[in-house]
């Protein structure tokens, strides 16, 4: 996994939530931006084929504005796994349907 997967996957708990309420709407936004700026990819797949997207809609906290915010930024939503899952199989199977 490459340090934006990681951002992906682990912003998220009860600290975050409380973080978020503190700070601007558009915090995680600003962070993931920040990310690409200093060049990280956005279609960076790690070993199981998974792009940061993929990690972005597990995370419950704030899978909105990451998925939002990656899609902006040129995530590409028809990427394969290596099992042959889309990001829609991931939602599908979490009922991440909002």
């Amino acid at each position: 996994n490459t340090p934006l997967h990681y951002f992906c996957t682990n912003w998220s708990g009860k600290s975050l939530s409380r973080l978020l309420q503190l700070l601007d709407p558009d915090s995680v936004a600003s962070v993931l931006d920040a990310f690409v700026r200093l060049g990280a990819n956005v279609n960076a797949a790690n070993d199981s084929g998974e792009t940061p997207i993929f990690k972005a809609i597990s995370n419950r906290f704030v899978r909105k504005v990451l998925m939002s915010s990656l899609l902006a930024k040129g995530a590409d939503p028809l990427r394969v796994t290596h099992r042959g899952d889309l990001i829609l199989h991931y939602a599908a199977r979490q009922g991440n349907f909002t």
